[in-house]
């Protein structure tokens, strides 16, 4: 019963930070960009942010993202970290690529504040990394 009362608290206190849709800024050479929310699903169908699935498209490239996990060894704890929404993977055997949306959660900037598109090569040890700041929905 604990468990139960403890869910269904959870699940009312989750809220989209966002709208579905697209977002534009600058880039940091002030070009335009932008990231569009196409999905917003839970595992499961338990509507907790450790289950969040985001859908983004971003450059023709459609990429889920989800919140990292913080785990607290001594404590026990699990929590979702809320800053940012990312995803990583391989592109290659020796490139590899991280996506994060940055979140914020103050008055007036409730939702994506910005996002950076890492890409690294091992091989000849060379990154590149892409900023797109000042993220404002597009009504």
């Amino acid at each position: 019963m604990k468990w139960l009362i403890l869910s269904t608290l959870v699940a009312f206190n989750v809220r989209a930070h966002f709208e579905l849709g697209v977002y534009k800024g600058v880039d940091l050479q002030n070009k335009e960009c932008a990231i569009e929310f196409v999905s917003k699903d839970f595992y499961g169908d338990v509507k907790h942010p450790l289950n969040e699935a985001v859908g983004v498209k971003v450059a023709d490239t459609s990429i889920v993202l989800f919140h990292d996990v913080i785990i607290d060894d001594e404590s026990g704890k699990i929590s979702a970290q809320k800053n940012d929404l990312r995803s990583y993977w391989a592109s290659e055997e020796t490139v590899s690529e991280a996506f994060r949306v940055f979140m914020g959660h103050e008055d007036g900037q409730d939702g994506p504040t910005h996002y950076t598109w890492n890409l690294y090569d091992s091989e000849y040890e060379e990154s590149l990394v892409y900023t797109c700041r000042n993220l404002k929905f597009q009504k």
